[in-house]
C-alpha cells in the first residue's frame, strides 16, 4: 500500500516532536488510502483513564478495561466518517504502555474499510464523549494528494479532507 511509508514518516515525525507526554493532550495520526482508513492514537493514561499508574484496585482495573474496549471495539463512536462512504470499523488493538519516568500511555490502532473511497469530505471526532480528560486532540491526516492537521479542542471537532 502506498500510504504506509508516508504514514510511518508522519508517525516518526510526531514522536520526535518532543511533546509526547502532556496530560490532557492526545495525538491521532490518520492515513486514508482509497476505501481504507487507519488511525494510531496515543495519550497519557491520565487523559483516558483518570490516573496514570498501573491499575491496582478492582475499580481501576475495570476503568482501564472499559476504556481499552472502547478504543478496540467502538472506534466508530470516536471517528465519525461520512455516512455515504459506508465504513465499518474492524476490531482494533489498544494497550497501556509504560514510558520512561514511570508514565503510562494508552495506545490504540483503529482501521476501517468502506464501501466507497474516502476521496473528500470530513471526519468528525468525538473522543470527549468517552474520554473527557482529553482537552486537546492533535490530529495529523494524510491521504492521496493531501496532508492536513489540526488541534481539536476537547477531543470534539471536525477536519475536512481531500484534494
Amino acid at each position: 500500500m502506498k500510504w504506509i511509508p508516508l504514514f510511518l514518516l508522519l508517525s516518526a515525525w510526531a514522536c520526535s516532536a518532543g511533546e509526547r507526554h502532556e496530560h490532557g493532550r492526545a495525538e491521532l495520526d490518520v492515513a486514508i488510502e482509497g476505501m481504507s482508513l487507519t488511525a494510531e492514537f496515543r495519550s497519557p493514561a491520565d487523559s483516558v483513564l483518570g490516573f496514570e499508574h498501573v491499575p491496582k484496585t478492582a475499580k481501576e482495573k475495570q476503568t482501564a478495561s472499559a476504556a481499552l474496549e472502547i478504543l478496540r471495539a467502538r472506534s466508530g463512536e470516536l471517528l465519525l466518517l461520512p455516512a455515504d462512504a459506508g465504513c465499518q470499523f474492524q476490531p482494533g488493538m489498544a494497550s497501556i504502555a509504560s514510558e520512561a519516568g514511570g508514565h503510562q500511555d494508552v495506545e490504540a490502532s483503529m482501521r476501517t474499510t468502506c464501501r466507497r473511497p474516502l476521496l473528500k469530505g470530513e471526519i468528525r471526532f468525538a473522543f470527549d464523549r468517552h474520554f473527557p480528560g482529553i482537552r486537546q486532540l492533535v490530529v495529523q491526516l494524510v491521504g492521496p494528494g493531501f496532508q492536513t492537521g489540526a488541534t481539536i479542542a476537547g477531543g470534539s471537532g471536525t477536519i475536512r479532507f481531500g484534494p
